[in-house]
């Protein structure tokens, strides 16, 4: 008896724990509905289903004129590599980003690979565009920012970068923030 009576007094604190986690949820949502819709303009109207994706996106700003002219003048099978920015929710193509935590994926395989090991790793992935932010990323890279912190780029490695990215990209559009550059495609025998 004493055994179900202990069962009955946890059960009786587990029911409270979850009302309690319950009642959280119900105080908590409605500040962070207020406080997502006072920052990002349309995401009220978002959350209820009122807009669509691309009206959302539209309304808070992310999708930039450069956005729009990848989603628009790009094929739909492109592949982007971002270099100095990770938020790709905005492009409507296959995007590969490196984290903001970590150190860029790009200057890793310069590092590792030189500047023949990353062309022949590009082309694996079938890449078609490089998108670099400037404000993160000076063409050339001197450094790149990212959330974690500054990556700073070996004057040797900043120039093995430069060469690799005159011989093999071209520009294909800028604006304010980003340049888009094709990935030049060599045959190799």
């Amino acid at each position: 008896m004493a055994g179900r009576g202990a069962q009955n007094v946890a059960k009786g604190k587990l029911n409270q724990v979850n009302a309690g986690k319950e009642l959280l949820a119900l105080t908590w949502l409605p500040w962070f509905y207020v406080v997502l819709t006072r920052y990002s303009p349309g995401a009220g109207d978002y959350l209820l289903g009122r807009i669509s994706d691309a009206e959302f996106l539209s309304r808070s700003g992310v999708v930039t004129p450069f956005a729009g002219y990848v989603n628009s003048s790009t094929p739909s099978d492109t592949r982007i590599w971002l270099w100095c920015v990770e938020q790709t929710f905005y492009l409507e193509r296959w995007t590969r980003a490196s984290s903001s935590l970590d150190k860029p994926l790009f200057l890793t395989w310069f590092e590792r690979f030189g500047e023949q090991g990353f062309s022949r790793r590009l082309a694996e992935a079938g890449v078609d565009f490089v998108l670099v932010e400037t404000s993160n990323c000076q063409i050339p890279p001197l450094s790149v920012c990212t959330e974690a912190e500054e990556w700073l780029v070996a004057s040797e490695l900043r120039r093995v970068i430069a060469r690799w990215m005159r011989e093999n990209l071209r520009e294909a559009s800028r604006d304010g923030s980003y340049v888009l550059y094709r990935v030049a495609r060599t045959t190799t025998p």
